[in-house]
């Protein structure tokens, strides 16, 4: 293969792999009162401090736009399912049983 047509193909995979989108709740989500946080990553792993204990679990997004976390504590499975409205580096995360959750992103 050519330099050229090699060059080519790395501008095309580049161009390509810039295209794909990251979810916009992918990030370090902290609460209004810096207590806990969640960090959710764009391979579906999500990570929850609620002030005290750490527990791991995954995310994805659900066909009608809501996040489905799952997650185990102590040997207790747990499903939440949120709708989530983000605004600039603020965001809303209501569960499916009413309680909301505002939480600010830092990015480090």
């Amino acid at each position: 293969m050519s330099m050229r047509r090699l060059s080519a193909v790395l501008v095309l995979f580049v161009v390509w792999a810039s295209c794909k989108k990251v979810d916009p709740v992918v990030g370090k989500w902290y609460s209004m009162t810096g207590r806990s946080w969640v960090e959710y990553f764009a391979d579906g792993d999500v990570i929850l401090y609620d002030g005290s204990q750490t527990t791991s679990g995954k995310w994805k997004r659900l066909e009608d736009g809501r996040i489905k976390v799952d997650s185990v504590t102590q040997g207790s499975e747990t499903v939440e399912v949120f709708t989530v409205a983000i605004e600039g580096d603020r965001a809303v995360f209501k569960s499916s049983a009413g309680k909301s959750k505002r939480s600010e992103e830092h990015t480090s």
